[in-house]
């Protein structure tokens, strides 16, 4: 019998070990972060005592876990977990269950409006897609994982005329940065923007927050692009990793995307990484995929995102 209850700041360590198992399982790689873990659980506005589930084996190791949050505008996320040795046994159900019931409060708090429920899984977990269609939620966003192998590039970035690139100024350009995402990154399909402190959490609250690894691209009407990047890849130390790569919608088109994208891999190879990953969505409008692919990358699915209203 799996003892269910919420998660703790003291099961950090063990989810991140239990994180580590799944993720070996059906990535192919062991993604063990206690600095992750506890980010989740400090994420602004999650109360872990009603948004988070642990589900223990008789051993204490966690068999499975669960997070419930809110997302901006009109969604609720419920993510579920199971080890891989602990599955066929309605874990997975029981936890989405709560989680869903979890989200129905926090959509009738906000008073916005219509809400719908989102959930994700990994490509190669079997097991994930039937039970999520059993539950009503149909695949709606599907997500790559981006990498090139840095040996095989030497190309050096070419900047459009009247840009000037430089480093984060962490004193100053954090809120810019905020407020260029969001213009940039409005009008993508469904795309959530989190409020400022909840976007400073997530990208600055984790150990790999390194302003010298921000690159922000200026012309004269102020931030023309970005490429917003940590040290390296939680799966793959060997692997620098690019959280997020924008254009302004009137600087795309003349190359400075593709060089924001070659001055990461530059940088990156000279701090003696292998390779250079990120995520991009499939259906990505704005020519991302088309542009990673140009530069080298290779592309591996990742992450699906599915939806119940």
């Amino acid at each position: 019998m799996n003892q269910i209850r919420a998660a703790t700041l003291d099961d950090v360590d063990r989810l991140a070990s239990f994180m580590g198992r799944c993720t070996l399982a059906h990535q192919g790689v062991r993604r063990a972060s206690a600095e992750e873990m506890q980010q989740r659980l400090t994420k602004p506005g999650t109360d872990p005592a009603l948004d988070t589930w642990v589900a223990e084996r008789e051993s204490s190791e966690v068999a499975a876990f669960a997070q419930v949050w809110s997302e901006h505008p009109h969604t609720e996320v419920v993510y579920v977990r199971v080890d891989p040795e602990c599955t066929g046994q309605g874990i997975a159900a029981d936890l989405l269950a709560r989680g869903a019931e979890r989200a129905k409060q926090l959509a009738a708090r906000a008073q916005d409006g219509r809400h719908v429920l989102h959930a994700t899984s990994w490509p190669r977990d079997e097991l994930a897609a039937p039970m999520l269609e059993q539950h009503g939620f149909v695949p709606v966003r599907y997500f790559l994982l981006m990498t090139i192998e840095l040996a095989e590039q030497s190309v050096r970035p070419q900047w459009p005329s009247g840009i000037r690139v430089r480093s984060l100024d962490e004193s100053s350009d954090l809120r810019p940065v905020y407020e260029a995402q969001k213009a940039i990154f409005g009008d993508n399909w469904r795309d959530s923007q989190p409020e400022f402190e909840e976007w400073l959490h997530e990208y600055t609250g984790a150990g790999g927050f390194d302003p010298t690894l921000w690159f922000v691209a200026e012309d004269v009407q102020g931030i023309a692009g970005f490429a917003l990047c940590v040290p390296e890849l939680a799966e793959d130390p060997e692997s620098g990793y690019v959280t997020e790569l924008g254009v302004r919608a009137n600087r795309r088109g003349a190359g400075l995307g593709l060089a924001l994208l070659l001055q990461t891999f530059t940088t990156f190879e000279l701090r003696g990484r292998q390779r250079v990953s990120l995520h991009v969505d499939a259906d990505n409008l704005s020519g991302a995929l088309r542009l990673y692919t140009r530069a080298g990358m290779q592309a591996e699915p990742r992450i699906v995102v599915w939806e119940r209203a």
